[in-house]
């Protein structure tokens, strides 16, 4: 896109830019890890979008920006060419967006907006993702059942988010329910 307006905020040195297809980036340079560089893609949605029918659809989305499949590409080949690519993609589910973070060289940053790029015009959930993830999800849920810490954070969500069941834990069921179909 072509940028259609900037400003910057010259105490905290960051030149913010929106592009003409509405996209806005916020640029910094840093004085330590120069030969890092992080970029940050917020996806709005998240956790707040889902409904008491659809619930745990956002964690089980977010697999196909998690672990790199898309059709073409299984996530073990997308392993093979990124490996010795200095730049990693990490996926954060939050209550109102999908952060992606790309982090890496400078000199390979490039191929890690490539995949970024590919993964959310393409992306696949692979099967073994999503088994794996409810495992995990449902392991973890049994552990919360028998820790006082996990029941007290519990309870307090429940106060924070007004009982909103958006606030509560998942339920197996809900681990459960999910589908490749509905994730994808």
């Amino acid at each position: 896109g072509v940028v259609a307006d900037q400003e910057e905020d010259r105490d905290l040195k960051i030149l913010s830019v929106t592009l003409n297809n509405g996209v806005r980036a916020h640029l910094r340079s840093m004085d330590f890890k120069k030969d890092q560089v992080l970029a940050q893609i917020n996806l709005v949605g998240g956790v707040i979008s889902e409904t008491a029918v659809n619930r745990g659809i956002t964690h089980a989305a977010a697999l196909a920006l998690q672990q790199a499949a898309t059709q073409k590409f299984s996530s073990t080949l997308i392993r093979e060419m990124m490996t010795g690519k200095n730049v990693s993609i990490r996926c954060v589910v939050n209550d109102d967006s999908l952060t992606l973070n790309i982090t890496g060289s400078p000199k390979d940053l490039e191929d890690g907006f490539r995949l970024v790029y590919l993964l959310l015009t393409e992306g696949k959930i692979e099967d073994a993702a999503l088994k794996l993830w409810k495992g995990k999800t449902l392991q973890k849920l049994a552990e919360q059942k028998i820790s006082v810490e996990a029941q007290c954070d519990e309870q307090f969500q429940r106060l924070l988010m007004n009982d909103d069941p958006r606030g509560r834990e998942l339920t197996p069921e809900q681990v459960s329910a999910q589908t490749l179909d509905a994730a994808q």
